[in-house]
């Protein structure tokens, strides 16, 4: 089991991308705790957010297996990164929100870019992870959600604090745009170690 980690933390295009999704999820998971304070701050109350959270749970529900359809049809770093780029246009437009609706707006938004997001990041870790390895690969991904569901307060909390949500929201859309960059820039380390990969399994 230690080989196994071992493996996986020296991994280059697994730590990669769990690095570039730390960054991704810290600023995503804004969404549960910067984005209420702010909207609070704005005289809104759990009314409203509440009714954001079910704008995301529905177009979850209504579209993730029509949109796994198209997704099928591109390689899955195409994906992830119009996925990023769909999510800063979601969090760039709560720069300037103030009533609800544009809110509600900017979460139609980064709910489309979620799409393109969460799935497909699963799938390509797993994808990434020697047969022998596939638990221990999703086990260290996995890792970096709880991480960052814990930090994510934290550091929301703070910057609104200290420098304002629009500060909060304008950091969320550079991380999505250089967390966009950097999987492009390495996609083609990825791409070779699932085509190495492959060549395994189809000689196992």
């Amino acid at each position: 089991m230690l080989a196994n980690y071992r493996r996986a933390l020296t991994d280059w295009p697994l730590m990669s991308m769990v690095l570039l999704m730390f960054g991704y999820t810290i600023a995503y998971f804004q969404s549960t705790s910067g984005l209420p304070m702010a909207m609070t701050r704005l005289g809104m109350g759990t009314d409203e957010y509440s009714v954001l959270l079910t704008i995301n749970g529905g177009i979850m529900c209504l579209l993730q297996i029509p949109a796994i359809a198209v997704f099928n049809r591109m390689s899955n770093t195409k994906v992830l990164v119009l996925g990023m780029l769909v999510t800063a246009v979601g969090y760039g437009c709560q720069i300037h929100s103030t009533v609800w609706l544009a809110f509600a707006f900017s979460t139609v938004m980064w709910s489309l870019g979620e799409l393109g997001t969460f799935p497909i990041a699963a799938t390509t870790v797993a994808n990434l992870a020697p047969a022998d390895c596939r638990g221990t690969y999703q086990g260290v991904y996995n890792l970096v959600w709880s991480l960052s569901q814990g930090v994510a307060p934290l550091v929301g909390g703070w910057m609104i604090a200290a420098h304002g949500a629009q500060t909060l929201w304008a950091a969320c859309t550079a991380m999505f745009l250089l967390v966009a960059f950097g999987l492009y820039a390495t996609r083609g380390a990825r791409e070779r170690a699932v085509a190495r990969n492959l060549r395994l399994d189809a000689v196992l």
